[in-house]
Parts: structure tokens; sequence; C-alpha cells
């Protein structure tokens, strides 16, 4: 044996002395068995791949410990014993533990306490960052229909990633004629697609949406030919038929059909396959048509108009890209552009002319009225039609609800949310609608569980994240808001647009902890990552400049502020009632009572301006700042009619039982200090407080709360606000901030 050898050969006999060699063997069989259980469990219990990622990384940081603890200690009949050092001919007796040994295994443990717990943590949090499982299935029954099927988004296998939204269009088609299939129900697009590119598997996701089965599949595309693979698992991932369609591109429309019948009549064997005659458009216009669509299901509403043009271009026929043109034309703003108006009344009326019962055409008709008509009935007509036609169109049953709550039949329309929610149970605007409306009858728990669906999945919706933000911020969970608000802000997956809005909602939660420097930082933040254009809410973008000196109560600096950027005091800003109705309440507050009633009233001495929009009376804040203007004007008789009528309508609102927002309970305290009502004014400030107001540091200085400010129980109410609010504040500075 050379001298380099022995060293190693002391080393490899004593490890197999100490046993090492056996601990390691231990460790990892018991760590592979270990894995193989989890394999089988996680996925059954709604848990993701990534809870089995976690698992493994522990037991590979643990092994480190397994080592250390088989060279230095042994397990005998008499408990742990330390290894005994090497002896000639023999391994000797295992001594006994001193304290230095009760320290190594105290940190050994302490260790591996750590990483498992860290673990435990990760594999908990999982399905929480899913959506929270528990919301996601609450309020799905108990019982998952035996007829219920979603889609899943068929994977585009195919060289060139532009055939994406091709694979789409074959996943939505396959959906729609399922959609003919009455006996059948069927989760919609929105819904289903939120799982694309995810990892859930297929027992968690049929969990989340509540059905039996689910059909999934995948495209490849080579030139002029096309290879469909589909197959239809239930629930438990079981397969119950898969095939493979080798076809020409241009029997695309025969491999949809064929799909869809034989999966409802897999599904409930005794339907029998009907066949409707649909137009089958040119090739090329159909590709078009399927990605103008894709781009109009992202809300990229200007290129989608784009594509759609296309191929309505290469094929005038095609009834669907002129319904989904319109549709396009009339999205964000194009029911107020006459010219565009115009040529979605034309893409409409060619729709109907080639199919007159297309329901996307007569919805698409519907939108286009509704964005220049108020004759609500006339509008929930014509939508009720479209769903006689089509009773699944969850954009119909949308609309419809908006129409019926213009009408002030607001159980009815929740009613339609709750029938577009079984449909489609991910769609961001019916969740948020929907919470809405649950939190405007007190049902928070219900409002709160709907959102939570979003937050963690595949593809959350901002527009839902920002909404619990609110919730959270209105009924008290500042630290909840703080967290959804900033992973708005940094988390690139819902990019730059809207930046400084989301920006301005973060400084808003500082300002109401009582952190100016914190909320005028991110205020600067918001107007460096997006200066004032037209792809944000300009009146919010204002908002920014003043808000930082009207949250501390400098009402004089916040109006110097608004006048500089807005230019409003050389001339009135025309056709922007938000913005007016601003600087009309800065006035009233800042005592400047004259100037804000000319402007509140729309009374302007100094400017005669035709287009000029005074404030709705009807606006809670705008109304008690006139009130309280013409008071401290020595013109009480002028303020009384305005806060009689802002009473009726808070007083039929609260024997409604639809008054629970604690800012709405809040102005509601207010009018009656305005009133001279003193006793209902703390009694309502006090259902607000226990509602979840606690916006003390941005009301407190509110000049309009001066006849309260020497009432003891005023005092007191207002000290556990802002004692509530210190507290949450020294919760979130000492909480570790986790990077999303």
């Amino acid at each position: 044996m050379s001298n380099e050898a022995a060293p190693l050969m002391l080393l490899l006999r004593e490890l197999r002395r100490r046993r090492v060699f056996r601990t390691a063997a231990v460790y990892l069989v018991g760590a592979w068995l270990m894995m193989q259980v989890a394999d089988v469990l996680f996925p059954a219990w709604g848990l993701p791949n990534a809870a089995i990622n976690v698992l493994f990384v522990a037991a590979v940081l643990c092994f480190p410990l397994a080592l250390v603890f088989g060279w230095r200690y042994d397990i005998t009949s008499k408990g742990i014993v330390r290894t005994p050092p090497a002896q000639a001919g023999a391994e000797g007796p295992g001594l006994a533990l001193q304290r230095g040994d009760h320290i190594v295994l105290a940190a050994l443990v302490l260790v591996a306490g750590i990483i498992v717990f860290d673990a435990v943590q990760d594999i908990l949090r999982a399905p929480l960052e899913s959506g929270t499982d528990d919301a996601i299935v609450a309020g799905q029954g108990a019982e998952t229909p035996s007829n219920s099927i979603a889609v899943l988004p068929f994977a585009n296998i195919s060289d060139a990633p532009g055939n994406e939204a091709f694979c789409d269009g074959v996943t939505e088609e396959i959906l729609h004629k399922l959609g003919e299939y009455r006996e059948l129900h069927i989760i919609a697009r929105t819904s289903s697609f939120a799982f694309k590119d995810s990892d859930y598997q297929v027992p968690r996701i049929a969990t989340i949406l509540g059905v039996r089965f689910l059909l999934q599949g995948s495209v490849r595309r080579f030139g002029d030919k096309l290879r469909i693979s589909a197959q239809l698992v239930d629930a438990s991932g079981a397969q119950r038929w898969s095939d493979q369609f080798d076809r020409q591109l241009e029997d695309i429309f025969d491999i949809q059909t064929e799909i869809a019948d034989i999966v409802a009549t897999t599904i409930v064997p005794q339907i029998m396959p009907r066949h409707v005659d649909v137009y089958e458009p040119d090739i090329d216009a159909y590709e078009q048509f399927l990605l103008g669509r894709d781009l109009l299901h992202k809300r990229r509403v200007p290129e989608a108009r784009v594509e759609l043009a296309k191929a309505i271009e290469l094929d005038p026929g095609f009834a669907a890209a002129h319904a989904e043109y319109a549709i396009s034309l009339s999205m964000w703003g194009g029911g107020e552009d006459p010219d565009m108006s115009e040529q979605a009344r034309h893409a409409v009326d060619k729709a109907l002319e080639l199919s007159p019962e297309l329901p996307r055409a007569l919805a698409a008709q519907a939108l286009l009225y509704s964005a220049s008509a108020t004759d609500h009935a006339e509008i929930e007509a014509m939508l009720r039609r479209v769903l006689s036609i089509e009773p699944t169109m969850v954009d119909a049953m949308n609309w419809l609800a908006s129409s019926l709550i213009d009408q002030g039949r607001v159980d009815e329309a929740i009613e339609w949310m709750e029938r577009a929610w079984r449909v489609d149970p991910l769609h961001a605007s019916i969740t948020a609608n929907l919470a809405i409306r649950y939190s405007d009858r007190g049902d928070f728990d219900r409002a709160e569980r709907l959102m939570l669906r979003h937050v963690g999945l595949p593809s959350p919706s901002p527009m839902v994240i920002n909404d619990l933000a609110s919730f959270y911020r209105e009924t008290a969970q500042l630290s909840e808001s703080e967290v959804h608000q900033r992973r708005l802000v940094e988390d690139p997956v819902f990019g730059r647009e809207f930046s400084a809005w989301r920006h301005g909602e973060l400084a808003r939660t500082w300002a109401l902890l009582g952190e100016p420097e914190e909320a005028m930082a991110w205020v600067q933040r918001g107007l460096i990552a997006e200066p004032a254009d037209d792809s944000i809410d300009r009146t919010f973008w204002y908002q920014l400049h003043y808000a930082p000196e009207m949250w501390q109560g400098n009402y004089v600096d916040a109006i110097a502020s608004f006048e500089q950027v807005t230019g409003i005091r050389e001339a009135p800003v025309m056709g922007s009632l938000s913005l007016n109705c601003q600087y009309g309440m800065l006035l009233s507050l800042a005592a400047q009572y004259t100037a804000a009633v000319n402007v509140l009233t729309g009374e302007m001495t100094d400017t005669e301006a035709s287009g000029y929009q005074p404030c709705e009376l009807d606006d809670p804040d705008a109304s008690s700042a006139l009130a309280w203007a013409l008071i401290q004007s020595d013109k009480p008789e002028s303020a009384s009619p305005i806060l009689a009528a802002a009473e009726r309508r808070w007083q039929e609102r609260d024997e409604a039982g639809t008054l629970h927002s604690s800012d709405e309970l809040y102005l509601y305290a207010l009018n009656a200090v305005l009133l001279g009502e003193h006793g209902d004014a703390l009694d309502r400030l006090q259902r607000a407080i226990d509602t979840g107001w606690r916006e003390y540091y941005l009301r407190h200085h509110d000049p309009r709360w001066n006849p309260l400010r020497d009432n003891p129980r005023y005092q007191a109410m207002m000290e556990t606000v802002k004692a509530d609010v210190d507290r949450q504040r020294a919760a979130i500075r000492s909480a570790p901030i986790v990077s999303k």
C-alpha cells in the first residue's frame, strides 16, 4: 500500500467502524420512501409539484446532519451513546454522553428542526399561495355535478411559438362546441385558462373548478398538417378516453366537432351528437380571428382590433369576426368615440345580416347600445335574448347584472352574478363585482373568500388583488392590505401598467398608518415610474401631487399643488367632474368658503366657461364639503336642503340593509355632525369604527368635526382608533420583508 493511499484507507475503515455508511444508507432509504409517499399523496391533497421539491430540498439539507450524527454517536439498547475512539483490535463499548455531547445533539436537533419547520411552512403555504384551497372550494357545493367538465388549454408542441394563439383557439372552439350540449355543465374559458402553463395536477384543478372531468391535449402543426391529441380524464386523473387526429389544416373545423361529440357522449352516454350547420371561414381569416380573439381576452384591445380587421378583410362573410370586432370597438372608451362607435354599429349590422341569431353579435349590439343609451329596460331585454340563445355566455350575464343594478334591482343582479360565477368561477370581473355586492350586504367573509381564490393562482388578477387590498384596508386589516398593495407594485408579473395609480394606493395606506414620509416616498416613486399621460386616470395622477399635503391637513399647500399641476385656477377643467369636485372640497377644507361654493355649484363668477361640470350633490363627500362651506358662510338655510337630501339617501340605504362600508358609515356620521345631531353622529361613528374605519391620521384634522373636538366620547373613540393603527404600524415595521 502506498503512503498516499494509507490515510484514505484509514478513513474508510473508521467510517465503517463508526457505522457512518449504515447511517447514510438508512437515511437515504427512508428519504426515498418518504418521497414516494409524497408523490402519491401530495397531488391527492391538492398540493403542487413545488411542495414535493420543497420536501426534497429539506431531505438534502438534513443529510449532512445525519452523517455528523453517525460519525459521533450510535443508537443502542441503552439509548444514544458516543462512539469511542479507535482502539487496536476492538471497537470498545459506547461512551456515556457528556455535557458537550448534549450541546452537540441539541444543536443538531435545532438545525434539523429549523429545516423541517421551514419546509412544512412552505408546503402548507403552497395551497394558500394557490388561492387558499379552502376558500377556492367554498361555495361550490358539496357534490360535484356528474356532467361537469372543464377544457384545459391544449399545449402548443409545434416548433413555432407563434402557434400559441392557434392552439388556444382550438381549445376555445372545442369548448364552444361542447356548449351546444345543454346536458353538460361546462366551465367557461377564463377559469379553465387560469391554469395554463401551471404545475397544478388534475385532482387539484378539478377540485378548484368543481368538475368531474377535464379535457386536455396538445396541438402540433407542421405546414398544412395538424396532429391533435386529446384525452378525457376524471377528477382523480384516471383516463376515460384518448385519441390522436392527424389531418390537414382545412379539416380543423371537423376535428373540433368530432372531439366535442366524442367527449359529450362519453360523459353523458344517452345524448346524441348534434351537428349545427356553421359557417366555415377562409382558413387564413380563421387564424387571424383566433389571434384577434386571443388578444381581446388578454385586454390588448387596440392590437385585437387590428387582427380582427385583417380577418374581416380576408373573409368579409365571417360573421363571428365582425361580432368580435364590434366588441373590441366598444371596449375601453370606444363607445365615447363617435367614429369608433359608427364602425362598431356597421360591424354589428354586418354580423347580424350574415347570421341574425349569432349570440356574440347580439351581445355586441347590446354592449354598443348601453354605451350611449340610458334605457336600461331595453338593454336588459337585448341581453336576455342573447342568454335565451346561449345561456352560458358569461359576458352577457355580467352586462345584464350591471343593467339590473342601474335599475335598482340589486337582488336580481346578484343572482345573475352568482349564475355567471358558477359557469366561470375564476373570472376576475365577476369575482370583483360579486365581492363588492357581498360587502355591500355586510357579508364580508364571503366577499373575502371569493377574492382569496385569485391571490395565488398561476395567473392572478391584479384587479382582484387590488380589490382585496382595498377590502382589507376598509376592514381594519392594514398589514394584509399593505402586503397585497406592495405585491402589485413590486411583482414583475403585473408589469408596469397603471404603476402610478398602484404606487398612489400604497402611499395612501402608509399615510393612513401615520407615516407621511413613507407615503410621500411612494408618491415620488409612482410619479417617476409613470409620468402623466393618457394611459392612466389623469385625475388620480393629479391627486398624487397634492395628496401628501392633504393627508397631513395642510389644505392651503394642497390647493397650491393642485392649482400648479392642473392649471384649474386660470380655467376650470372642462368635462372633468371629479377634478372640479376635488378642487371644491379642498377649498372648503382650507376655509376658502366663497370660492368653494362657486366651484362646487358651478357658479363661476370669474369664468363663464361652457362645458364646466359642477359636482353632483349625491356625492356624499362633495355635498358635505358644500354644506360646510355654506354653514361657515352664514348661509345655513342653503345648506339644510343639501344635508336633508343626503340624510334621506343614507337612511334609505341603512333601512334597506346595504350600508356596511366603514368609509360610507363615516360619511353618514359626518352628515349628522353638520345637521347638529351629535348623538347620532357619535353612534354612527362607532359603527364605522366597529366595521373597520381606521383613517385617524387622514381625517382627525378635518375641520367639519370641530363641533365634537371636546366631546369625551369622541376623544375616546379617536384614541382607540389611533392606538389600533399605531399597533398595526409597529407590527408591519417589525415583520420581516418577504421577497415576492
